[in-house]
């Protein structure tokens, strides 16, 4: 999915989406425009890096191979504190 598709997409379902699902849509179109990183996307949305990869790649918004890789990484190191 493009951003323009994204963008479409929001336009539609926009006044069905309570506050959080505001918060993550704002992240998801922010961070498909690379206005945000996948860090300060996430933190928008209130989820972990890896829950925020999970919602990019369900919705087809490329996540680079090195944030992914980060955000699970991140994801592992959290769990083993």
């Amino acid at each position: 999915m493009d951003l323009n598709q994204l963008v479409t997409f929001i336009n539609l379902h926009g006044s069905t989406v309570g506050m959080a699902t505001t918060g993550l849509t704002s992240a998801l179109t922010l961070y498909g425009a690379r206005t945000l990183t996948l860090s300060q996307a996430a933190a928008q949305a209130g989820l972990s890096e890896a829950e925020f990869v999970e919602q990019l790649e369900r919705r087809g918004i490329d996540v680079t191979d090195s944030e992914r890789a980060a955000a699970l990484n991140t994801e592992s190191t959290a769990r083993a504190d």
